[in-house]
């Protein structure tokens, strides 16, 4: 897959399966980039809600990681990447990244279990 957001590379849809439920797959394609996969046969807009950093909570549904409501069709792969944020790292001593948990909600009443990603 190709888009103007993957700085000209080509990612596998796939990667290495970190979550699967009846409504999606999450792949670990590296770093901090994943690839979801809508399993409906309809658009959804989905959400990183309830995220984590080493145990902190970390939220990346402001204006500058705007990771909500990102609308995904039916049957489709979808990239993103967990930004890291110097200032939250500085702001609680973060020297290492170990983990990140979150959960994607798709449109308000559809929840995944926690994700647990460890670095």
């Amino acid at each position: 897959i190709y888009t103007d957001l993957n700085d000209g590379k080509y990612y596998s849809p796939t990667g290495k399966e970190i979550y699967s439920d009846e409504n999606l797959s999450l792949y670990h394609i590296g770093g901090y980039k994943f690839c979801l996969y809508n399993k409906s046969n309809y658009e959804h807009d989905w959400t990183i809600d309830d995220c984590t950093m080493n145990e902190w909570s970390y939220e990346l549904t402001n204006y500058t990681y705007d990771l909500f409501n990102e609308p995904i069709l039916g049957e489709s792969y979808t990239t993103f990447e967990i930004p890291i944020d110097d200032g939250f790292l500085k702001e609680y001593g973060i020297t290492k990244v170990n983990n990140i948990e979150f959960d994607i909600e798709f449109d308000y009443d559809i929840k995944t279990d926690k994700i647990k990603f460890t670095v």
